[in-house]
């Protein structure tokens, strides 16, 4: 092989990988703006707002459940069953949570699953019902999925409340609100005046 053959080969070679380069950094840069538009479309560069609002009185029939708090759906649709098959009419459902993920076991989680209502009806166990009394609420608001506000909201709140010297002093309420597929969670954090940030 001459001088001039090694250097064509050569040049086809390059030529070859600054192809196959391209077309992988086209490939990847696609895959990361799907990746992104996947994530933005989820809500997580959803910009969050914090408000001091008093809420109340909200009337509840529900369910108690014990464990993951992923696990709840089972419970506020059977609360929509019942209420359905009895013609009562609901509003938005809603999640109550009681313990820290972060400082309680997964199987010790508590919390209550069901619907908000207009009016308290009778109900048979182990349905409960209940009213949320008229209280101050630091509040926010989040469209996407409840799972994705998850992550997105509650680091943010925990962020706020100690920048504006609240502690977090009830369990935390969510209302879900589906507007055709689209799900607006309502964070209702109950509070107190704490000591302040330094």
């Amino acid at each position: 092989m001459n001088v001039e053959q090694d250097t064509a080969l050569r040049a086809v070679s390059l030529a070859k990988w600054e192809a196959n380069m391209k077309t992988t950094i086209i490939v990847v840069a696609g895959a990361i703006a799907v990746i992104i538009g996947g994530l933005w479309s989820a809500g997580f560069f959803q910009k969050v707002d914090f408000t001091v609002q008093e809420i109340g009185p909200m009337k509840a029939v529900y369910l108690e459940h014990k464990g993951a708090y992923s696990k709840i759906v089972s419970k506020i649709d059977e609360t929509a069953k019942y209420l359905e098959e009895n013609k009562i009419s609901r509003l938005e459902s809603f999640g109550e949570y009681f313990d820290d993920p972060q400082k309680v076991k997964t199987e010790d989680l508590r919390s209550n699953a069901g619907f908000i209502v207009e009016k308290l009806p009778k109900v048979k166990p182990p349905l409960m019902m209940k009213t949320f009394a008229k209280k101050s609420y630091v509040t926010a608001s989040f469209t996407g999925h409840p799972m994705i506000g998850v992550m997105v909201v509650y680091p943010k709140a925990m962020k706020w409340l100690g920048a504006n010297s609240y502690d977090i002093s009830g369990p935390v309420i969510e209302l879900y609100n589906l507007n055709g597929k689209k799900i607006t969670t309502t964070y209702l954090f109950e509070v107190k005046k704490g000591a302040p940030s330094k």
